[in-house]
């Protein structure tokens, strides 16, 4: 799972440290580390919290966008079958 990558990315993109996030969501910044590092992942009720202060959406947080992405273009190089 890219869970911990995306906290990780979306957090240094908006220029916040790991306390500071933390802060914003009301965990630890042991939690965030935790989560960054794989170690552990978000309760569900901190989902809306976090996407909110990391502004982005919970489809960037999951890696869903970019699982778009590779079915498109993927999808341009599949050939079809007879």
């Amino acid at each position: 799972m890219m869970l911990g990558n995306n906290i990780r990315i979306a957090r240094k993109r908006m220029g916040l440290t790991q306390e500071e996030l933390a802060m914003q969501i009301g965990v630890t910044a042991q939690a965030v580390s935790r989560w960054e590092s794989e170690a552990g992942l978000p309760d569900t009720s901190l989902i809306v919290p976090l996407v909110q202060a990391l502004q982005i959406s919970t489809d960037t947080l999951f890696g869903m966008d970019q699982m778009k992405q590779e079915d498109v273009t993927n999808s341009h190089f599949t050939q079809p079958t007879d």
